[in-house]
């Protein structure tokens, strides 16, 4: 309130040390109030502490680096809520302070009150299901650390891209825990961070303990509609597309992506089939992953509206077996999405049909994972 009240007077200083931003516990929502008028306040941050709040508890990001950045309020409100997976856009979270913040500037600072407020249902929705899953999330096997699956989608998504030079800058939308971003950091030898953007507060702040890693909090299409032009040589999207919804989303998204990569530059889209899938669902399960899933000819379709050229998919498969009990407790604990609209009841109920109709599998799940990567260019 006091930096704010400081902010209106005309002699507003230039220099802010020690700047203080707190964000008060959720369903509570921040309000700065700019009294009608445009003012412009331009920090020379020393030493930043941004109190990040999710539903249950919040955590210390303490920057010591010589941040410069330019705060314009233009609109008469503007409310943050990190419930619904919004962020101040100028926000990134390093995990090694050494780096320079710089490399970061992949998205403008953009604080329209409507866009904060845009999809909120969507995203309450989602940010509640991963600040559940995150808890056990490396626990499971598709997302164990260095895990059996871990190492093959790795290995199998890294053969389908050419040579990524060191000096790459490379954003991994959707990117969860940070471990796909980690890997490609080590994987090429990266002078900068891999940028992980993810909607969940409790998600990033695992991305946070992995190396080569920056973290920013943001949903996928406002992050992708952001972006600065030609800022980014390369733009992950791995096990995020089947929550944008088509055409609206998907076309925003891949539109965005297109005017802030570089000419040369490559989106790349993992994700899993629409149909020919083998996992052992329950009925209703399947239903639900069918009507979220995006067939492979939309996606490259969207793609090549939005301007990419040599839109191309590559598919990878591998054969898993499962113990069925690990089986039936990732789908008690919604680890996937598709099972987080089913009630307790829904779920026991989808387990014992599984149980009936696998029952020549009783101690073993088998199925075949394949895994779609698609491909495209700016030319």
């Amino acid at each position: 309130e006091t930096l704010f009240k400081k902010g209106h007077k005309k002699s507003a200083p230039s220099t802010l040390r020690n700047a203080l931003v707190i964000i008060s516990a959720v369903p509570r929502i921040l309000f700065l109030y700019s009294r009608k008028r445009e003012i412009q306040l331009k920090f020379t941050v020393y030493k930043f502490v941004h109190i990040l709040v999710s539903t249950h508890a919040s955590s210390l990001a303490t920057w010591k680096l010589p941040v410069f950045t330019m705060l314009p309020i233009r609109t008469r409100f503007l409310h943050a809520a990190y419930r619904h997976g919004w962020a101040l856009e100028s926000t990134f979270r390093l995990k090694n302070p050494h780096l320079s913040a710089k490399s970061l500037s992949f998205t403008q600072l953009s604080l329209n009150q409507k866009e904060f407020r845009h999809h909120s249902t969507a995203c309450t929705s989602n940010l509640n299901h991963y600040q559940e899953v995150s808890k056990g999330y490396h626990s499971v096997f598709f997302y164990t650390r260095d895990g059996q699956y871990e190492r093959w989608q790795f290995g199998a998504i890294a053969k389908n891209l050419l040579n990524i030079s060191a000096n790459a800058r490379i954003v991994d939308i959707g990117g969860g825990t940070g471990r796909f971003a980690s890997f490609l950091h080590s994987r090429y030898a990266l002078t900068d961070p891999v940028l992980c953007v993810d909607m969940s507060p409790d998600m990033l702040k695992l991305a946070e303990d992995e190396p080569g890693v920056a973290t920013h909090c943001s949903d996928a299409v406002s992050f992708a509609t952001k972006m600065q032009p030609e800022s980014v040589d390369y733009a992950f999207n791995k096990e995020l597309i089947h929550h944008l919804q088509a055409p609206v989303e998907l076309s925003k998204f891949y539109s965005g992506l297109y005017a802030g990569l570089k000419t040369g530059g490559q989106s790349i889209t993992i994700t899993r089939p629409k149909k020919n899938i083998s996992y052992p669902f329950f009925t209703a399960a399947k239903q639900v992953w069918m009507e979220n899933a995006h067939s492979s000819d939309e996606i490259q379709s969207v793609m090549r509206t939005c301007g990419f050229k040599n839109v191309r998919l590559a598919v990878e498969e591998i054969p898993l077996a499962l113990p069925s009990t690990e089986w039936k407790d990732m789908i008690r604990s919604r680890m996937w999405s598709t099972f987080s609209q089913f009630s307790d009841e829904d779920l026991n109920h989808g387990i014992r049909e599984i149980e009936r109709r696998f029952e020549s599998q009783n101690e073993t799940v088998h199925f075949t994972e394949r895994l779609y990567i698609i491909i495209g260019e700016k030319q």
